[in-house]
Formats: structure tokens, sequence, C-alpha cells
């Protein structure tokens, strides 16, 4: 998101376009210069800056020399550094030649020599040509970021939605609200032809027929009575985030899903279903065994036509939902405010010293990220050591994953503690297992505690769940290393490790 906002790039500079998928054109490291600079203002300091060079820019594909934009370090809001954060994926990704940067504290301390003007900070030679932003992929051991495949369009955008949804925005959050924020804003500061640049624009009436905001960003009713403008309410009036509303709904309730269940089309293709599968049932013993025929092709068919019209529904049933929230909110906060009533339990902020956090590094983050300093008075040490532990948090995250939120839930409610895991030793995990537990999570050491030792349910509901995460990602003849943390045993494929599972491991899978 800070890349697009500094750069007011459209999304396919900086990862793969919507329009050229399977390309894997993307910003890479070889398009980012990190540099060590002296510090013109306070030249006893050295800083940190960026050149982001965009070669994929729209009409611009290979024609012509990039587009350079600088970043610089910001020190009063961690969480609007773009300097911090993409340190943190470099040193995620291993990316520095020199080989005495391990650490964020490593390239902090890089000075300047005095004969120079700065240091660049290169990247080995294997991660030049690598995408800087890239898609998760699922392998046997579970999601993992892809080694060398950029992040697609349509991800991000779903990413950047379900942001906005979940932050309360009233309307939906795309990379192109972003690149319109950027657009305005720096009309204010720039001439036409420095617009046009950042913009990657050939004409400036792009700007002036696409571009520029509806709301008119003049104090027009202060000029027309010769008063001081008030520049200040004609901008909070004109962002993006002027109806936001936390509380707004996040997701459907139980009440609305069984709504959609008793949909009279959706009930129809589910009995059509069910239909089919007795009679696949009488006709071939079962439906397995029923692969090949007309009958179970129809039925797979019917069963994608029901997974779309749910899918459809729910969305309808989720858009209205949110659409009667933000047309009648601000009559129901009015209406309570003067009547001096207090907010349902539904209606009220949840307070953020409730939110439990599965990692400590992201409490951390919580707290240091959007932490407004002043420099000129706070304590420089105490900035530096904020800086050095929210980098070392984001490295951290780049290595971790929550799992699945039913999982979380469900651990929440034995008892198991989800604020941070303890200390994991040999005795964590037994090699005697419960019945229902999975190997694979179990030895995914970027799970949480709680979700390495979940047990699911149903014996049923565990083979599921290792056949569609974690076998259909193997070569079913390839030599295996069993995923138990405390088991050392290779074994001769897919069918070897289930026999291994049950006699040594007491799964069955």
């Amino acid at each position: 998101m800070l890349f697009i906002a500094y750069t007011s790039a459209r999304p396919g500079a900086l990862i793969e376009s919507g329009c050229l998928r399977g390309s894997n054109e993307a910003l890479c490291y070889k398009d980012i210069a990190l540099r060590v600079v002296p510090n013109p203002d306070q030249p006893e300091r050295h800083l940190l800056v960026m050149e982001v060079s965009l070669l994929f820019m729209k009409g611009k594909r290979g024609k012509s020399q990039p587009t350079t934009y600088i970043f610089h370090e910001r020190d009063d809001n961690l969480a609007l550094c773009p300097v911090s954060h993409f340190i943190a994926l470099a040193l995620a990704d291993d990316a520095f030649e020199s080989r005495g940067i391990v650490s964020v504290e490593d390239i902090l301390r890089v000075r300047v020599p005095a004969h120079r003007n700065s240091l660049h900070l290169k990247w080995k030679a294997d991660m030049l040509d690598v995408p800087v932003f890239r898609r998760a992929i699922h392998t046997a051991e579970g999601v993992r970021i892809s080694p060398d495949k950029a992040l697609p369009y349509d991800i991000l955008n779903q990413y950047l939605q379900r942001l906005g949804r979940n932050a309360g925005f009233e309307n939906k959050l795309t990379p192109y609200c972003i690149r319109r924020g950027t657009a305005n804003a720096v009309d204010t500061v720039a001439t036409p032809s420095e617009r046009n640049q950042i913009m990657g624009h050939s004409r400036a009436d792009i700007f002036e027929r696409y571009y520029i905001s509806m709301k008119v960003k003049r104090d027009v009713q202060s000029a027309y009575l010769g008063c001081p403008p008030k520049e200040s309410i004609i901008r909070t009036v004109g962002r993006f985030s002027l109806t936001r509303d936390p509380r707004a709904p996040k997701e459907l309730g139980s009440e609305h899903k069984e709504a959609i269940e008793q949909d009279p089309q959706l009930i129809k293709l589910r009995n059509r279903h069910l239909s089919l599968k007795k009679l696949m049932e009488r006709k071939y013993g079962s439906v397995s065994k029923a692969r090949s025929s007309d009958l179970h092709r129809q039925y797979t068919e019917l069963g994608e036509e029901i997974k779309d019209k749910r899918q459809y529904l729910h969305r309808e049933a989720f858009d209205r939902l949110r659409e009667d929230f933000f047309a009648t909110i601000d009559t129901i906060e009015i209406e309570r405010q003067l009547l001096g009533l207090s907010f349902s339990n539904e209606l009220q902020v949840e307070d953020p010293k409730n939110v439990q956090f599965v990692f400590k590094e992201r409490k951390r983050l919580s707290q240091n990220l959007f932490r407004s300093s002043d420099c000129r008075v706070e304590d420089h040490t105490e900035i530096y050591a904020r800086r050095v532990q929210t980098i070392q948090d984001w490295v951290s995250l780049c290595s971790l994953r929550e799992g699945p939120r039913k999982r979380r839930a469900a651990s929440a409610d034995s008892g198991i503690d989800l604020a941070f895991d303890e200390i994991i030793d040999a005795d964590t995990f037994p090699a005697l297992c419960p019945g229902t537990q999975c190997l694979f999570c179990l030895g995914d050491d970027q799970l949480p505690l709680s979700g390495r030792i979940y047990s699911f349910s149903r014996p049923d509901h565990l083979r599921r769940h290792v056949q569609d995460c974690h076998f259909r990602y193997l070569d079913a003849t390839a030599p295996l290393w069993c995923p138990h943390p405390s088991c050392l045993e290779l074994l001769d494929g897919v069918q070897d490790f289930q026999g291994h599972a049950l006699q040594v491991h007491n799964v069955y899978i």
C-alpha cells in the first residue's frame, strides 16, 4: 500500500498485472537501490534512502527509461515508513550481498566515510530478478511464500477489499483509491509536468478527466466572504475515511447464513444433488465407484453450481447488510445520543485492550506502529530501539502464520493460551499423538503452538484435511521425511508414511 501511495503507481507497475497473467513481470530487487546517505539537516546522523525504479508503468513497458522515486526514513510514525518495511522484507529474504548484514542493527550501524557521499547496500546476484512482493503458495508443509512468483493483481485486490471491510470503510478499498488519493495530493504541490511524471501520464488532461476529486479542494465559502480559508476542514470532509465506522458488519451472522440455506433455488439444487447421489449409490454402490459415469459428471457439475449459487447469495446478503448499516447508523447514533441511551453490545466499539494476539510480535507491532513521535524532543535512543524492535518483529512475522481462524477459535474454547507460545521443547510433542492430530501441522514451525497441537473433531475430518492440504502437493512415490518434530524417519513414499504414522504415532491417515 505504501509503495502505491508513494509512487501513485498502478498495481501492474509493482506486481503482476491482471492483463498479463503468468508474465511474472513485477518490481524486483534489482529495481531498488538502498543507500546510506548523510542527513543534510543533521550531518552527524546518517539516513537510509531508497531509489525505486518502475519499469512496468502503463504504456512504457520496455519503451523508455524507468521513472525513479525516492523514499526516505520516517521516525515520527513507523507504520508510514517505507524504508523500514522494505528492510524487513529484504532481511527475511536474506537478500543482502554483504555477509556482515544479518540483522537490522548491522544496517543501521553503517556510516558513510567522509570521502564518500553515499554507500550502496547491494543485493545478492541470485536475488536481483526476484520479485519483492510475492504470492503465497500451498506446499505439503503448509502455506509458504513463493521464492520467485510475483503477487498477482486479483489477490492484492482481494486483500485490500478485505482490509477495507475490516477497517469499516463504507466504499470498497482498491489500489486505484490509493492512486487517486496520491494524484489529488500531488496536484496541490507539483506543477502539471511534475504531476504527469509522477502519475505516468502523457497529458495533463488525463488527470483532469479521470482523477481530480469531485469534491472541490478549496474553501470557496471563505474565498467569497474574504475570510482566511479553513483548508483543514475541507481536507477532513474530503477524506475517503469520512464515513468509516469500525462497527460495520465484517461477515454474515449465523442467522443470515441459515436464511441463505433456506433459499428456494438453493434447496431445489441441493435436492437434485442428493437425488443424483442416491441414484449412483443404488447403481454403482458408492459415489467414488461411479467416477467415470455420466451421472458422476452431472453430480460434480451440480455441486459446482450449488457452490457458486451459495457464494452469490452470501455476497448479495453481505452487501445488503452493509448498505443497511451505513444507511441507518447515523440516525440511530443521533437518536440514542439525544435520548441519553447507551448502545447495545453489538454496536459497541471493541476495546483494543481486549484484542487477543496469537504472536507476541504482532502485539508489539500494534503498540509501536501507530505511535506518533516528536523527533525534536523525544529521546533518539528510544526512537532507535523502537525502530529496531519493529523491524525485527516484521522479519519474524514473515516466517509465521496464525493458521485457520476456526482452529484458533477452537483452541481458545478448549483453554489453550493463544496469547503467545511457551518455550517449546522435546516434551511438547510426544511421539504418541492423539489420533486426530495432523502430523504435518505438528511439524510446521511457522504455526503457533495452538495450531500445531490442534486435534480434529473426527478422524474423517483429519483425513480430508491431510489429503486436501498436504498429500495433494506430494509425489506419492518420492521419499518423505516424517514431519513429526521428534521423529527422524525417512519413509518410502506416502503409503509407507501412512503405515508409519499409525504404528509409531497412533495417527490413522
